[in-house]
């Protein structure tokens, strides 16, 4: 199948926003009668919405009143795969692998720093609520623990 061709039986099934989402995300991927490769696999990889959506955004949030998240969620409906997959989860738990205890700390503003963890918390609350990490729960076992322990320390230093 050509890009076109999965565009243009796409472009059927979805609303508006999502179709050109798709298209622009796929033509910075493909030219024009490109043959795809492992289309499933490629619209299921979170990180690449985030990175090929990322300067049609005020079209997404502005114009649409949308967001990538819809957009990804959408299409995942729409060609049959499940949205909590692993590259959601890895996303997820790299950004909060990254925020660790002493950037949090160096926050100046008691009130920023609050709720910086308390968005941290609730992120980490989508890792452990997902349908990836439940079915895979042994394999990030020592990841959770860890993001664990640093909430509760984070916890103790704030308060």
């Amino acid at each position: 199948m050509t890009i076109n061709q999965f565009l243009d039986e796409f472009q059927l099934k979805s609303d508006r926003i999502t179709f050109l989402s798709i298209q622009h995300f796929l033509m910075k991927l493909y030219k024009d009668g490109d043959e795809i490769v492992n289309i499933e696999d490629t619209l299921s990889n979170y990180p690449l919405y985030l990175r090929y959506l990322n300067d049609f955004g005020g079209k997404i949030y502005k114009q649409y009143y949308s967001s990538i998240d819809e957009i990804y969620n959408n299409t995942c409906q729409i060609i049959g795969i499940e949205p909590d997959n692993q590259y959601l989860f890895n996303y997820r738990m790299a950004r909060l692998e990254l925020n660790d205890i002493a950037r949090i700390m160096n926050i100046q503003n008691e009130d920023i720093k609050s709720q910086t963890v308390e968005k941290q918390f609730d992120e980490f609350q989508k890792l452990l609520n997902s349908k990836f990490y439940r079915e895979n729960e042994e394999t990030y076992k020592s990841r959770i623990v860890k993001l664990e322990k640093n909430f509760e320390l984070l916890k103790q230093l704030i308060n």
